[in-house]
């Protein structure tokens, strides 16, 4: 690919750097994500930047360290070290869902909690 020349066909070629536009978010992003035609940068402190037309909307959806995030396209579900899972939709996009998340016990053969299998 060194030698390519377009020749007359140069104006018609499109590149994917012809669509790529800087952001300055201002903070550390994890993923990014499309909620339709908008740009959610999940960072990885507290909030999720969407971006559409070169506006910026801050959404804060956890209060701590955002560990994980999902899209299936039309909303993100993300899930912190506050201990919550967040669904974050496209239509409402500022609209939230929180729900507390408790670790359970690692369960054993014995069905019992795993310190309590150690003397069997």
């Amino acid at each position: 690919m060194k030698e390519f020349d377009p020749g007359d066909n140069a104006a018609s070629i499109v590149s994917v750097t012809d669509r790529v536009r800087p952001v300055a978010l201002g903070m550390a992003v994890t993923s990014v994500h499309f909620l339709g035609d908008r740009a959610a940068f999940v960072g990885a402190e507290e909030s999720v930047a969407l971006v559409s037309s070169g506006e910026i909307s801050p959404v804060a959806v956890h209060s701590g360290g955002i560990l994980c995030a999902a899209s299936d396209g039309s909303r993100i579900v993300m899930g912190g070290d506050d201990g919550k899972l967040v669904a974050l939709d496209a239509p409402l996009s500022r609209s939230m869902t929180q729900e507390k998340f408790t670790p359970r016990t690692p369960q054993t053969p014995c069905g019992s909690s795993l310190p309590a299998c150690r003397g069997r």
